[in-house]
């Protein structure tokens, strides 16, 4: 027999089984038990927590023939079906790969028909932030005027991206992170079952390191009980040596070796922690927490708690680009000097940090070595804000916006950015208060900082230069008149793509 997974073979099977879910699932009991259940639900929170676990549950209690105080009896045929995944009118849908408007049409029709075999056809669309603006247009008529034998049940982990109109025709259900003596009572009761040993404190890294996810608990243990095997119990070494975990002692001895800007020991000793198996995003999320710990402690030291915030955004962005870096190390190593340059007071000066009363900031200068009055964006003024990652995420929004703003050169006055364009044109084109608005938001969100763009025609002596892509080729467009252009231009300009 094929074996299967534990978080599979452990899914709750009714409202009671659900974990940390307890005042959702009342309700939905009380609704399918009064009869009284929506035509549309939308359940968010974050991924593994039972979402689409509880869609299943839905669809077994309102089709179920013989239910118990609103839940499905497991034993009918209705139930057995659903739970074999052989329900012709259980429509389980994955809106990360079925996006498009087509797949919604095709939805819109299966509609109508009543169902084969169950009392209620029942619509399960899991990550529905995931459709296109063109298929949530194309699914609101029937969300809004559904037949009375159709029930629609979605699921989201990013509740932000579904539009309002779709949001007010359903239900709205918001899941929480399962806490973690919940967790831990769960994980014991499958490990008696499983007759996996594991002792108390290798149960809570589990916990800790799934945050507040059931499913991903289960994982853990299902992968740490096959690599140990069966007849040895299984300790917290084994789970950090599994996830890369990094142990609080040898956080705290990196920490304080920061502190003290001991640079060449702190490098030395984060490079032995890596290559003993440490995971680079667990170090960080330990320094994190080690930082976030020395805050609090921090609150009315204005001048240390304004380094501490400094030292947290560094760690945050870099936490962020590990995904994209060819040299994760390299990135994290960068980052825990920036911190100890921060602490030596050699980059950032923190006292001009803005802290409230609340302990929050707002930054209002971060660069102690340029005049207050005007400042570049040249990158060996400013290592914090580099005018290529600004430019980079303006051509993420609109190519042709980029291509007037990359010959602009920038200069920081005050809380103004001045953007000084060679020609009337390019001025022009980008005070147009779409465009601009563009430009502001891209610089808002890489620097942090919200500046007022002012723009200007005047001579470019200092145009920051930009990371580009080689040129591929350059086309002659008329062999007769041997006009040649850069085929990076055009396509900058037009928002268009080599194929």
């Amino acid at each position: 027999m094929t074996r299967v997974a534990l978080y599979r073979k452990y899914r709750p099977q009714n409202f009671n089984e659900v974990l940390g879910q307890a005042s959702a699932m009342k309700i939905l009991e009380n609704a399918v038990k009064s009869s009284s259940f929506s035509h549309a639900y939308i359940f968010c929170g974050p991924r593994g927590i039972g979402k689409t676990s509880v869609a299943r549950i839905m669809a077994k209690a309102v089709n179920c023939k013989n239910p118990k105080d609103g839940n499905p009896c497991n034993r009918c045929e209705a139930c057995k079906s659903i739970n074999e995944q052989t329900a012709l009118d259980i429509i389980e849908i994955d809106a990360a790969s079925n996006r498009g408007i087509d797949e919604i049409r095709d939805l819109r029709e299966k509609v109508k028909f009543s169902p084969s075999e169950l009392k209620y056809k029942v619509f399960i669309i899991d990550e529905v932030h995931m459709l296109t603006k063109e298929a949530f247009n194309a699914l609101l008529k029937t969300l809004e005027e559904p037949p009375e034998h159709a029930l629609f049940i979605m699921a989201t982990t990013e509740i932000h991206k579904i539009p309002a109109t779709v949001i007010s025709r359903c239900q709205r259900f918001d899941f929480q992170r399962i806490s973690d003596t919940e967790l831990i009572k769960g994980l014991t009761n499958i490990a008696k079952k499983e007759e996996i040993e594991i002792d108390d404190e290798a149960t809570s890294v589990i916990v800790r390191a799934s945050e507040g996810g059931f499913r991903d608990a289960i994982s853990i243990l299902d992968q740490i009980s096959t690599h140990t095997g069966s007849k040895k119990k299984i300790g917290k070494d084994d789970i950090a040596g599994l996830l890369g975990l990094v142990g609080s002692d040898k956080i705290e001895k990196l920490f304080n070796m920061i502190e003290t800007s001991e640079k060449k020991n702190a490098l030395d000793f984060l490079s032995e922690l890596l290559e003993q198996g440490a995971d680079i995003g667990q170090l960080t999320k330990g320094l994190l927490v080690s930082y976030q710990k020395s805050m609090k402690k921090e609150l009315d030291d204005k001048e240390k708690l304004s380094k501490y915030i400094a030292a947290v955004e560094i760690l945050s962005k870099s936490n962020i680009a590990f995904k994209y870096a060819l040299y994760p190390q390299l990135s994290l190593e960068v980052a825990v000097l920036k911190i100890m340059n921060i602490l030596d007071g050699d980059i950032l000066e923190a006292a001009k940090e803005n802290i409230n009363s609340n302990g929050s900031q707002q930054i209002s200068e971060k660069i102690s070595n340029m005049p207050k009055d005007k400042r570049s964006f040249e990158k060996k003024d400013n290592p914090e804000f580099q005018w290529h990652e600004i430019l980079l995420e303006i051509k993420s929004k609109n190519n042709s916006i980029h291509a007037f703003v990359k010959e602009s050169e920038p200069v920081i006055v005050g809380e103004e950015i001045h953007l000084i364009f060679p020609y009337k044109f390019h001025k022009e084109r980008i005070e147009d208060r779409k465009n601009k608005k563009v430009v502001e938001e891209a610089i808002n969100k890489v620097s942090g900082i919200k500046y007022k763009i002012i723009c200007k025609v005047g001579e470019v002596k200092n145009r920051p230069e930009s990371k580009k892509e080689p040129v591929k080729e350059n086309f002659e467009l008329d062999k007769e008149k041997n006009n040649d252009i850069n085929l990076n231009e055009v396509l900058d300009v037009l928002g268009g793509e080599l194929v």
